[in-house]
């Protein structure tokens, strides 16, 4: 069985802006439909909102059309849950709290993030809080 999985922003930022390292690979195991993504209309947004900040472009560079078009495509291969209501508050950012959300309503066995804060919960009901290297010790 699939892990089913939501994947926090800034993994997926992180995948683009370094071709190596563990996010990359966590973007690379998405493409490859290794996992099972979970996302919602306001994650969707948040992650191609942050692709379009200036200083995340200039970083990208030429490599930017690249990394929307790749966005577009993995975002399309993800199951969608919708979120009305959000009654978790979970993490110490609020912000955060959608990935809860999206992952109870999921049915997630994993969340990916390298936010400290984030990854500091470890588990909430039995979604584990992992970070891309230790999700992708589990899929190997």
């Amino acid at each position: 069985m699939k892990k089913r999985v939501v994947v926090d922003t800034n993994v997926v930022l992180s995948g683009f802006l370094s071709s190596k390292g563990p996010p990359a690979k966590i973007l690379d195991a998405w493409m490859r439909q290794q996992f099972t993504p979970f996302l919602s209309s306001e994650l969707k947004q948040e992650y191609f909102s942050v692709l379009e900040y200036s200083h995340i472009k200039q970083r990208l560079g030429s490599r930017y059309t690249k990394a929307y078009e790749t966005l577009t495509l993995i975002v399309e291969m993800a199951k969608f849950v919708n979120i009305k209501n959000p009654k978790i508050h979970l993490f110490s950012d609020t912000d955060d709290d959608i990935l809860a959300e999206i992952a109870r309503r999921g049915k997630a066995h994993y969340i990916i993030s390298g936010d400290k804060a984030v990854l500091n919960v470890k588990t909430y009901k039995n979604i584990k809080i992992v970070s891309a290297t230790e999700f992708l010790e589990i899929l190997s």
